[in-house]
């Protein structure tokens, strides 16, 4: 009887090591999954001027097809939290509502998942061609810059290219950090 006692008490000890840690865990990262765009983290309002055209890019060797639809493509990943928001223009700058955008990058690690939908997903624009993704901060990998990768589409055929970040010279984020989470901003000019 003693020996039971023991038993069910180291047990209950166990189980709430694991739930404190687990917690713990929660608690010590910035929670992203679930927000929504704020005056905080929504670009100003469209600009009247959007520039050039998004420069084209490669898809590269790791796009995959049906990605999930979502915002959040972090999920439990490791890595510093980033959220992107900006919007799709056309080449007149007019915000493009309901554009397909689907992103897919490397994780903290340089690695891509190959196997599920980790770091992958789609989404549309909303009415005033406002996007926002929810993710982390990809590292380089080979002799690859950290980069995300982007298809888009509008009212034209789609239209890939790749997002940078400060220290490239080419499709690069704003970035700013704020309470360990790090947002950046970059709109996409379609070139129809």
């Amino acid at each position: 009887m003693r020996e039971r006692f023991f038993l069910i008490l180291a047990i209950i000890l166990a189980v709430a090591g694991v739930y404190y840690f687990v917690l713990a865990k929660r608690q010590s990262a910035p929670d992203i999954t679930s927000q929504k765009v704020t005056s905080n983290d929504k670009p100003q309002s469209p600009p009247q001027d959007c520039g050039e055209a998004t420069a084209a890019q490669a898809a590269g060797p790791y796009y995959k097809e049906d990605s999930p639809e979502r915002q959040n493509i972090a999920e439990d990943s490791s890595g510093e939290p980033l959220i992107v928001t900006g919007y799709v223009f056309d080449k007149e700058c007019n915000p493009v509502p309901d554009a397909w955008i689907d992103f897919w990058q490397a994780g903290a690690n340089g690695q891509y998942d190959l196997e599920g939908f980790l770091l992958r997903g789609h989404q549309f624009t909303n009415e005033e061609g406002l996007y926002r993704l929810e993710t982390v901060i990809p590292s380089e990998y080979g002799t690859r810059p950290p980069h995300i990768h982007v298809k888009l589409q509008g009212e034209g055929p789609v239209f890939t290219t790749q997002i940078y970040f400060p220290g490239e010279n080419l499709n690069v984020l704003e970035v700013d950090k704020r309470d360990g989470v790090s947002y950046g901003s970059f709109n996409f000019v379609l070139p129809y």
